[in-house]
């Protein structure tokens, strides 16, 4: 929440005019550094009567029956209010020139004419609460989505070694592909030096789903496009089998993928890619 004007807010800090400036002694610092700096002072509420922004930087706090300090981004008004007709009227005065701030008393707290929301302190904790507890449950579902529960199906895949122009750059496609609940875990045969290996590759990961492609080489294959996180370089796992078996593989990896993001929606890939 802005209060304008920004510059007469700003000025109110380091000069005395017809609004005042809440006194704050000075910090005292400490010959133990290891010790950490005391709390802000913060004013006493008038009947607990105290309202903030979600993010923290506007505090509204009532001090008595018609005074308040206001709070942005550290700066501190001592203002006057009044309560006419249900509404909250705030009146700053800096350096001779006024400014009047009315907000609308709702379930969540105060609304000022703009919009902006200062909540109560009940529901300031309430929202802070629901916040961590949505936290807890997104964390916990990205960990879950991971966990393998059965296997589904094991395809047999055809094997094709494409060759670099350095060794280095030799690669086989995999002969092996066992479709989980939650990924796709590819087997690559040995070629020429490299051994056999594994490679797992998650749903939570995949940013594109494979289609059956007719290969320039002659072979049926599909694609799997993946990556850790948004801002990853997709990779991307090549495979090939009979035309009939891949239309197959595909459309039974589209089938789990649908089933696991209906489970875990919030873990799967924003990719614009996907379904």
């Amino acid at each position: 929440m802005n209060i304008k004007p920004i510059a007469i807010l700003a000025v109110c800090t380091f000069l005395i005019g017809g609004c005042g400036k809440s006194s704050t002694p000075p910090t005292t610092t400490s010959n133990n550094n290891s010790q950490s700096p005391p709390a802000p002072i913060q004013a006493e509420p008038f009947h607990g009567q105290v309202y903030k922004s979600l993010d923290g930087r506007t505090t509204l706090t009532l001090v008595s029956k018609d005074e308040c300090e206001l709070s942005e981004g550290g700066t501190i008004l001592l203002c006057k209010y009044t309560k006419p007709n249900d509404t909250l009227r705030v009146v700053t005065t800096t350096l001779g020139t006024s400014q009047v701030i009315y907000f609308r008393f709702t379930d969540q707290g105060l609304r000022d004419n703009n919009g902006n929301i200062l909540y109560s302190q009940e529901q300031y904790a309430a929202i802070l609460q629901r916040q961590l507890e949505e936290k807890r449950q997104a964390e916990n579902e990205k960990r879950n989505a991971n966990v393998e529960t059965k296997t589904i199906a094991t395809y047999n895949l055809t094997p094709i070694v494409f060759q670099g122009a350095f060794v280095s750059d030799t690669h086989v496609t995999p002969d092996q592909l066992v479709l989980t609940d939650v990924s796709l875990k590819f087997h690559f045969p040995q070629s020429g030096d490299k051994a056999a290996k594994n490679e797992t590759v998650y749903f939570s990961t995949i940013t594109e789903l494979p289609k059956p492609d007719p290969w320039s080489s002659g072979a049926y294959g599909f694609t799997v496009r993946h990556a850790a996180s948004e801002n990853e370089v997709p990779s991307h796992e090549e495979a090939t089998a009979s035309q009939s078996d891949v239309q197959i593989i595909c459309a039974s990896i589209a089938n789990a993928y649908s089933t696991w993001k209906a489970k875990f929606p919030d873990a799967a890939s924003k990719s614009p890619w996907l379904p």
